[in-house]
């Protein structure tokens, strides 16, 4: 519980500036422009399922870092990152790019991104099995959904708990492996689940596993800043509240259910507020 006294009217004004000497990109110095380029959804396709079906590949990516490389040869701009997503193996370990999409892993990106001085950023899905590693059967003791509905759950499409090994340690080690090994100085955290509902964990079920999985995740965002204090720590869906700040560079909470292009549900008085 945090206390806070503010003249009468002032009280936003007070947290903000309680929180904004606090936070981590104030703290690491990361509090100024970043340049990312994240060319998810760069192909033209006829429908939008076409679109959502396909992921980048090896081919694909590495005529972006060609492209990449003459813009800046052109402009004398300069990008800071260049994002991947969908990347992970899904049954792997978090530490190594799927096949066949990636038939050379990251070795071509490493070698091609230094000479242009643009810093690897990986999206990882932290909550969700189908996003994420959950075809790997190890990391199935850690799964958040109610053990008695083995239905409720479709081949992949179930949450994992940060609170529960062998993915809690999985997950921060699979980050360690990518900052050491492929120069990674960039991670963005997506569909973050704050509450487990399998009663075989160490914490308690529903609501009250969610401190158990916050503590967790806090843990590894510390472990992470430890490892390399310039690294920037995005945090996306899931991680709405102004405390998360303490811990990452940014959070994804614009007030409203949307994201890239896809409108809010919720009316707005002009079309323009409802979309990103």
């Amino acid at each position: 519980t945090v206390l806070g006294v503010a003249e009468k009217g002032r009280a936003r004004e007070a947290f903000r500036a309680h929180l904004s000497k606090r936070m981590r990109r104030v703290a690491r110095k990361h509090d100024h422009p970043h340049a990312i380029l994240d060319f998810f959804g760069a192909w033209e396709r006829e429908s939008k399922e076409q679109f959502l079906s396909e992921e980048p590949t090896g081919e694909f990516s590495q005529g972006v870092v060609r492209q990449l490389a003459a813009f800046r040869k052109q402009t004398g701009e300069q990008f800071d990152f260049l994002s991947f997503d969908f990347w992970c193996d899904r049954k792997g370990d978090l530490t190594r790019f799927k096949r066949p999409n990636f038939p050379q892993g990251f070795v071509p990106f490493k070698k091609a991104l230094k000479p242009i001085g643009v810093a690897p950023a990986l999206w990882l899905d932290i909550g969700w099995g189908l996003w994420g590693i959950g075809e790997n059967p190890v990391v199935h003791p850690s799964r958040s959904d109610n053990i008695a509905y083995p239905e409720s759950a479709v081949k992949g499409a179930f949450a994992l708990c940060n609170a529960t090994e062998p993915f809690r340690s999985m997950f921060t080690n699979g980050c360690l492996h990518h900052l050491r090994e492929n120069g990674a100085r960039l991670f963005k955290f997506d569909s973050f689940r704050a509450v487990c509902n399998n009663v075989r964990h160490e914490h308690l079920p529903g609501i009250y596993s969610t401190e158990a999985i916050c503590n967790a995740m806090i843990e590894t965002f510390h472990t992470l800043d430890a490892e390399c204090p310039d690294l920037f720590l995005m945090a996306y869906w899931g991680f709405s509240s102004p405390w998360w700040l303490l811990h990452s560079d940014t959070i994804f909470e614009s007030g409203l259910h949307l994201e890239a292009s896809s409108p809010a549900p919720t009316p707005m008085l002009y079309a323009r507020d409802g979309v990103n």
